[in-house]
């Protein structure tokens, strides 16, 4: 994939590196690291999509790899009665692969800055020291690696993201047109198509990620940060 880093460079702080779970292997300092799961929203049934449980399988594999805690992410954004968190925690137990003790919950945020603004002092309480495993859809990884390095700085937490890109499954097909958030209703976006994703995730990075970050009170990266996330966007859209 785009994102898969041909060797791991860890030399500065707030260095971020996307690579497969193979590579972890490579990378001394995730020995034992946290892994932090980015939730999805859920269905009106609160059933998990494909794309949630995708992230929760790579997650299985990159604790097996490592041996670290995982911390879960995501409140019960859609009003469904369970928690994103919550579900992943039942879909990692159900796997047998890891332990309850293993599972740490971050139930309060609503939006990817959130994730990344609650995990800080749980990612502390568990003695996050060099690097953070971040697991999330591949689409997904640009604008998340992008949000957890500005809040990551503005609390001076200074651990070194990894990026693993959990495939999401996704149509790959070009773009309907009207795209999907266009029309009502609006289509469930857990069947978009890849490139409408990606699409969707640029619009994001050019109208929504500078107010998020004004409304944490928090610098906002410079625009070379965001241009290099649109590209990579462009990249993953292509694949």
């Amino acid at each position: 994939g785009c994102f898969i880093a041909a060797a791991p460079k860890m030399e500065s702080c707030c260095t971020t590196v996307c690579l497969s779970v193979d590579q972890l292997s490579s990378v001394s300092e995730a020995r034992g690291a946290p892994i932090v799961v980015l939730g999805q929203s859920l269905p009106p049934d609160g059933a998990p999509p494909q794309l949630l449980k995708n992230r929760v399988a790579v997650a299985v594999e990159v604790h097996q790899q490592t041996l670290g805690p995982l911390l879960l992410c995501g409140a019960d954004v859609k009003f469904v009665g369970e928690t994103e968190a919550s579900v992943m925690k039942r879909l990692l137990l159900d796997t047998g692969a890891v332990e309850a003790s293993s599972i740490h919950l971050e139930e309060e945020s609503c939006d990817t800055i959130e994730n990344a603004k609650f995990a800080v002092p749980i990612l502390r309480r568990l003695n996050a020291c060099e690097v953070v495993v971040l697991v999330t859809s591949e689409f997904h990884i640009p604008r998340s690696a992008l949000l957890f390095e500005g809040v990551f700085r503005h609390f001076q937490f200074r651990s070194r993201l990894l990026c693993i890109g959990a495939a999401s499954g996704l149509a790959v097909l070009p773009a309907r047109t009207p795209l999907p958030w266009e029309i009502e209703p609006v289509e469930d976006i857990s069947d978009w198509r890849m490139s409408e994703r990606c699409e969707f995730e640029k619009l994001l990075l050019r109208d929504r990620m500078a107010l998020w970050f004004e409304r944490e009170g928090m610098a906002v990266p410079p625009a070379e940060r965001f241009c290099e996330a649109e590209t990579q966007l462009s990249a993953v859209g292509a694949a």
